[in-house]
């Protein structure tokens, strides 16, 4: 089942190369399957002088801001397209070997066993764990079914004939919510997850972040108050946690793909 990388990045020209592009030559995914999208001219003369010839296949003029690049990236691509997104600033994608242990592992063959399950399970979209610990990725259903997080710094879709409906700055736990509505489930793989620092310096922050995660937290329980509730973090930031609606589980464990 081929596949297509996008990366949306902006002001993050020299940690995309030390971050994610380095994670994925290492953990295996060609360059001729990786497409950066950046905001204007700008910074694609930027990237273009930053990013080494042939580890990419195309750096693309995109738009600024982070759904509606996401939704020209849904457009930049056919429809039916099988294509990974994610974050700039990603170090590792890990595999729970134990409770304690983890590890790299071969990203094709995952990409390629995510997408495989995404078709038998009727869905359009999958995700990996939030959270970088073993404990918790190793002691749960190792891919799941249930109203899950499905974490924007990696995930996996069929592209559609229309970009995914998105609004609210909250836009991964808005796309989660959106696609359990529509397909009744949210296909997880658990026991995979990154190492990346979540509101890290540089790329799309700004001084009233906080705001608009509280108007987006707010705004998404109020479009689907039976599936979540407003919480606040410890970092002051308001976020969105799930509610465990009834809904059939995948209990069934796929083949590994580590190599």
């Amino acid at each position: 089942m081929d596949y297509e990388l996008a990366i949306p990045s902006y002001k993050r020209h020299d940690q995309i190369i030390t971050k994610t592009l380095k994670t994925l030559e290492r953990q295996g995914v060609p360059g001729n399957k990786i497409t950066v999208f950046v905001a204007n001219e700008e910074e694609y003369a930027l990237y273009k002088k930053a990013i080494p010839e042939g580890s990419v296949k195309a750096i693309v003029i995109g738009v600024v801001g982070i759904v509606p690049q996401g939704a020209f990236i849904e457009r930049y691509y056919p429809v039916g397209t099988y294509l990974v997104r994610m974050d700039d600033d990603v170090e590792r994608v890990m595999m729970a070997t134990s409770a304690t242990t983890k590890m790299d592992f071969n990203l094709p063959e995952f990409f390629q066993q995510a997408f495989k399950r995404m078709e038998e399970e009727e869905v359009s979209i999958w995700g990996i764990g939030a959270v970088d610990n073993p404990f918790f990725a190793f002691n749960a259903t190792e891919v799941s079914t249930t109203l899950k997080y499905l974490v924007g710094v990696l995930f996996g879709q069929k592209v559609g004939s229309s970009p995914v409906p998105l609004k609210l700055n909250i836009d991964d736990r808005e796309r989660t919510l959106y696609f359990f509505k529509l397909e009744g489930k949210t296909l997880r793989f658990n026991h995979i997850f990154p190492k990346t620092k979540y509101f890290g310096k540089g790329g799309l922050e700004s001084p009233d972040r906080k705001q608009k995660h509280d108007e987006g937290a707010t705004a998404l329980v109020e479009q689907y108050p039976e599936w979540a509730t407003k919480i606040m973090r410890k970092n002051g930031y308001a976020d969105v946690r799930f509610k465990s609606p009834r809904s059939k589980a995948g209990l069934t464990r796929p083949p590994s793909c580590a190599s």
